[in-house]
């Protein structure tokens, strides 16, 4: 795996290639799920121009079509708070599976 820093740049460069260059599969579907709000992934890996892109939204909160191209403070501060969440989802779903308890909706 490469740093993600290096994603805005690589994302530039090769815009069609997969994202899982930077994230593994659990990741790049929660990325998925939890910024198109959706349980519905597909199989084939976003690419990784879409998750800067969806990163980016993460980090600034801003979805308007005419933002340009994420700085990379932008993308750190969606990366850190990714991350945050990712792990909260795994700790969430260890004591769920703990306790084997039950969320209803």
């Amino acid at each position: 795996m490469y740093c993600f820093g290096n994603a805005g740049y690589m994302a530039r460069l090769y815009p069609d290639a997969p994202c899982t260059i930077f994230f593994d599969d659990d990741e790049w579907k929660f990325l998925y799920s939890i910024t198109n709000k959706t349980s519905k992934i597909t199989d084939k890996p976003i690419s990784i121009k879409e998750a800067v892109k969806l990163i980016a939204q993460i980090g600034s909160g801003k979805r308007a079509p005419s933002d340009d191209k994420p700085g990379l403070k932008t993308i750190w501060k969606g990366l850190e708070k990714f991350y945050l969440l990712f792990d909260y989802k795994e700790n969430i779903k260890v004591y769920l599976d703990y306790e084997k308890l039950t969320v209803q909706v």
